[in-house]
């Protein structure tokens, strides 16, 4: 039979009818079986489903309308038109043919060129219903399908959301793939800060797997080229592409995949792994709403992610703002309670008329002492409201030429006390001027901090400061021999409220090295860091001198923290 003939089924007795019948219906669009008996059309019917039945009413032992009612008790035959064929004109046997639920009936006299056209109308009638009946069959599969998707996303959504600990769902939510009929194999492939890729989960539904096909897995990364992939059906020719080498072509091969498709897990359009499910024992063949599905499920994964990712985040960020306010806390008394205890002994000394007795060397040590803590408070303060402008998104820069080698002197002589304080030396190398184009309280607010941490943490040993001019930039560099600072600490300590050593053993808000990298951004500078723990630190500072030569007096600049990082 070709694939455009329609099958016509021939059931009569009379060897002589039967073979007019197949003569009077040579057609090229026709395939015209036979059957002698209602025995002999049954067992074509077990193969077959024609289009249409033309047969004998009177055969002897099962009648025609016997045969008909036997057909529609049969769910795939009940629909299949049948034309009655009789001997003669009887219209009793029209009546009967109607009600058994025939088609037509005929006579043997019939003209052949009217029982073709009455064959053509009902096998046509056959093949529309066949098709819609196709039609409605695959709508039906696609909304199972759908409803079946849809429950399972439900399902999948509400399991990653009753954890902020993403990595703790992966075994439920594979379970819940590979038992929901899913896939057969889930694997999720991660990419790390290099771009290179590493399984971060792979699993099976046939959990008795051998240990070799285990311990194979652990490095199972197939290289896909494409971020979105359908594979209908798994073929060798696809399994060499995707293995990349022999040892893992030979590994697939045992695992009889049959079907397979992989999606990109994207967070803010950026690739950070791929979803993978292939089919192998249960012969399911993925399709494109498959394909939608893994997509949307993807998507729901990479979601709970980020929200737990920017869980952990908020919390770590109201830990250290809770840690942040009680430090500072402490910070602002620690000025206020000896400024409050002088002040309160000099008002007793003038209550008392005693403080005539005091020696003007006393008096200028206690206020000499009253003014340092003022100064500690005043820098407190202005730290704590420069967290608050960098909140706000805005960081203010007064530009003026000055000469920085006058600056840091003043820087000196203004931290003396606390140097003398801490038994520490400082040592310069400078030369006799490099003048700048900065803003001059800025920058000496970064002086300030860096060399502050260099005394506090610097075991009483010396402390060098350099600075130098190499091309349009300047060099200044702060070293000290005190207790360093480890690797894995090196880039968070630049970051606000991070802290090195407790706040139990030394004193600090933890946003002073945060403060030195904000305003070095909004000058186009940088800091490196170079330490080891027990060996001191070394910060360096590159920072333009952008326009030295400009006149005095430029007006304010005010610069968006936002768009600092374009400026790198």
């Amino acid at each position: 039979m070709k694939h455009d003939q329609t099958d016509i089924l021939v059931v009569d007795d009379r060897l002589e009818r039967l073979l007019a019948l197949e003569a009077s219906l040579t057609e090229p669009t026709l395939n015209v079986l036979k059957a002698s008996s209602a025995n002999d059309a049954f067992q074509h019917l077990l193969h077959h489903e024609p289009a249409l039945i033309l047969m004998n009413i009177e055969m002897v032992g099962i009648t025609g309308f016997e045969m008909i009612k036997l057909l529609r008790q049969h769910d795939r035959l009940q629909d299949v038109p049948v034309i009655f064929l009789t001997p003669d004109e009887k219209p009793e046997y029209l009546h009967q043919a109607y009600q058994h639920g025939a088609a037509d009936c005929v006579s043997d006299f019939c003209d052949p060129y009217i029982l073709k056209s009455k064959i053509a109308v009902f096998s046509q009638l056959r093949k529309k219903t066949k098709a819609r009946e196709k039609q409605v069959r695959k709508a039906e599969e696609l909304l199972n399908q759908n409803r079946k998707h849809s429950d399972f996303l439900a399902q999948a959504s509400f399991l990653m959301g009753g954890s902020v600990n993403y990595e703790d769902t992966l075994p439920d939510l594979s379970s819940l793939i590979l038992t929901s009929g899913i896939a057969d194999w889930f694997a999720i492939i991660e990419k790390d800060r290099n771009g290179r890729e590493k399984p971060l989960f792979v699993q099976n539904a046939n959990i008795r797997l051998s240990e070799k096909v285990k311990e194979a897995l652990s490095s199972f990364v197939p290289h896909i080229e494409s971020e979105l992939l359908l594979c209908p059906e798994v073929t060798d020719v696809f399994l060499a592409q995707v293995s990349g080498n022999k040892k893992n072509l030979e590994l697939y091969r045992s695992l009889n995949l049959t079907s397979g498709l992989s999606v990109p897990l994207l967070s803010r359009g950026k690739v950070l792994g791929f979803l993978i499910l292939f089919n192998s024992d249960s012969k399911r063949t993925y399709s494109m709403g498959d394909l939608t599905m893994a997509q949307d499920l993807a998507r729901r994964m990479m979601m709970a992610f980020d929200n737990a990712k920017f869980y952990r985040q908020a919390q770590a960020a109201i830990k250290a703002r809770d840690e942040f306010l009680s430090v500072a806390s402490h910070e602002l008394k620690t000025p206020l309670t000896p400024l409050k205890l002088q002040i309160q002994m000099l008002m007793r000394a003038l209550r008392s008329g005693s403080i005539l007795e005091m020696s003007s060397e006393k008096i200028d040590k206690i206020l000499l002492s009253s003014d340092r803590q003022l100064d500690r408070l005043s820098l407190l303060i202005d730290e704590i409201l420069d967290i608050g402008r960098i909140n706000q998104g805005k960081f203010s820069l007064n530009l003026e030429r000055f000469d920085l080698v006058i600056l840091v002197r003043n820087i000196l002589e203004r931290i003396k006390g606390q140097v003398e304080h801490t038994k520490c030396e400082i040592l310069t190398q400078m030369p006799e001027s490099v003048f700048v184009y900065w803003d001059r309280s800025r920058m000496e607010q970064v002086l300030v901090n860096l060399l502050t941490n260099s005394i506090k943490f610097g075991r009483e040993r010396p402390v060098q400061l350099t600075t130098s001019r190499q091309g349009e930039n300047v060099i200044i560099r702060v070293t000290d021999q005190g207790i360093g600072i480890a690797k894995q600490d090196q880039e968070r300590i630049f970051k606000r409220f991070e802290r090195v050593v407790s706040s139990n053993h030394f004193s600090g808000l933890g946003i002073g090295l945060y403060m030195v990298s904000q305003a070095l951004e909004a000058h186009q500078g940088k800091i490196h860091l170079e330490s080891d723990l027990g060996k001191g630190s070394t910060f360096t500072l590159s920072i333009p001198i952008h326009g030295s030569e400009s006149p005095l007096g430029q007006t304010r600049h005010s610069l968006n923290i936002s768009e600092v990082s374009a400026w790198e």
